[in-house]
């Protein structure tokens, strides 16, 4: 089931998305123009969308210590892997999965202050360690980058995480649609 939305918020769900662009060897930010759109998916259950659609994202809901969060601070994951999010919306809850989609436009998100890691190099190690052992400070908008996958060890494929309410407010106003799973 597809359907148009506008409107959204948070449930402290994390997505990954994949690193290059499909057909391309550019990562997803560097492969966009000023004039361009973003798409983001966020995956979450049924009541996590309707609260999102209700009343916006609410970053206090989210959960603490994953890899980019500040310490004792939600964010809230993205992706740009609709397939992505949508596994992980199956995996995580089942039949009650589903995933929203934001069309950001870049001009918009490039004037938050964001962190983008090209690679999972050894900043990129550093800044996730903190962030998953709940010592990691920063004030950034968003942070961006691989996800340390628990399976390897590794960083593999990309996140986007949102941590202010300036930020969330620019994703509330793109939110476009909801993909059920079923």
């Amino acid at each position: 089931m597809i359907s148009d939305m506008v409107g959204c918020a948070m449930d402290g769900v994390s997505c990954h998305m994949s690193l290059m662009m499909p057909g391309t060897a550019a990562p997803y930010h560097q492969a966009l123009g000023a004039g361009d759109i973003r798409t983001l998916y966020h995956a979450t259950d049924v009541n996590g969308a309707n609260s999102i659609l209700e009343n916006g994202i609410d970053l206090s809901r989210g959960r603490l210590n994953l890899d980019f969060n500040p310490s004792s601070q939600p964010g809230f994951y993205l992706t740009a892997d609709l397939n992505q999010a949508q596994l992980w919306a199956a995996k995580r809850f089942g039949g009650k999965g589903t995933v929203l989609e934001y069309n950001v436009p870049v001009s918009e998100l490039k004037v938050l202050n964001g962190r983008i890691f090209n690679q999972a190099d050894e900043d990129w190690t550093n800044f996730v360690f903190a962030g998953r052992n709940g010592q990691l400070i920063h004030n950034y908008d968003y942070v961006e980058g691989p996800y340390l996958s628990l399976a390897t060890g590794k960083g593999v494929g990309h996140q986007l995480a949102l941590f202010t309410s300036q930020a969330t407010e620019l994703f509330n106003a793109h939110l476009r649609r909801e993909y059920g799973l079923d």
